[in-house]
């Protein structure tokens, strides 16, 4: 016998509204607020902070957490072309990046910003500071973005919609029009490769990379390593074509491990 307030419930509209609400309040907000108090580690704190809230709702209403944040785990042989992809792919965002700055430049005072928030002066803080932009942004954002909100938009309509609307949501969340377009192509993979999968782990590896390439970049690097990597403050060619062949490389062996494999798990 199954009791009424048992039985399984659908997440709707306000649901989504609510769980925007309650980003806004984290990242708008609670962020600012807590910044005195626990330095470098806002953003880990502020990620955790969100997740705790959006599962806490999740559960209050009874939804099917596991299965919305598509928690689950992947094919094990297969993570390291995740990672080949993701690395390869990082590399040629941080390309299409310096490109698209000679003709939308961020804003000096927003670049200052960022330096400010994460830069680093002992290995403590840059700890601090990449456990919170290299693992605990993209987990949490994953779990809502490419789990929560695109599985939800993609059992609405279908999965090519789900992804793109997921994709603009994304990158206009971020606040930031100098990386609107670097942001939205590296959506559309994420949500391909989260829905492909079943899983956000691929999502969560490339956006991994992607914001430890870009921390490494903007406050790591030396002028031994930007003589390698740049020609006149653009990526070297020699470097993106190598970068564009790993990729392609990865990409069509998770394809092809995909189909090898056939995926028995169900959205």
């Amino acid at each position: 016998m199954e009791f009424p307030d048992k039985k399984r419930r659908e997440i709707d509209g306000v649901d989504i509204l609510f769980l925007f609400w309650i980003m806004l309040v984290a990242l708008v907000w609670i962020g600012p607020a807590i910044q005195d108090h626990v330095g470098k580690a806002k953003a880990f704190v502020t990620e955790s902070m969100l997740l705790i809230g959006v599962v806490g709702y999740l559960r209050f209403r009874r939804l099917p957490i596991r299965e919305l944040c598509r928690w689950n785990l992947v094919p094990l042989q297969v993570v390291p072309y995740f990672i080949l992809f993701a690395v390869s792919g990082s590399v040629l965002l941080d390309g299409l990046d310096r490109l698209v700055g000679l003709v939308i430049p961020m804003p000096a005072e927003t670049a200052e910003s960022y330096r400010l928030e994460l830069g680093a002066s002992t290995v403590l803080e840059k700890f601090l500071v990449v456990l919170g932009i290299g693992l605990a942004a993209p987990i949490v954002e994953e779990t809502i973005f490419r789990g929560v909100i695109q599985s939800t938009f993609e059992r609405r309509s279908d999965v090519t919609k789900g992804i793109m609307l997921t994709a603009l949501i994304f990158g206009l969340i971020h606040f930031q029009i100098a990386w609107l377009i670097q942001i939205l192509i590296m959506s559309v993979f994420l949500g391909w490769m989260a829905w492909q999968w079943k899983s956000i782990i691929p999502a969560v590896i490339l956006h991994a990379a992607n914001n430890t390439l870009t921390y490494f970049i903007m406050f790591d690097a030396n002028e031994s390593f930007e003589a390698i990597y740049l020609v006149q403050g653009q990526l070297n060619p020699i470097i993106a074509l190598i970068s564009g062949a790993i990729a392609y490389y990865a990409f069509i062996k998770m394809v092809s491990a995909y189909r090898r494999i056939n995926i028995t798990i169900t959205d």
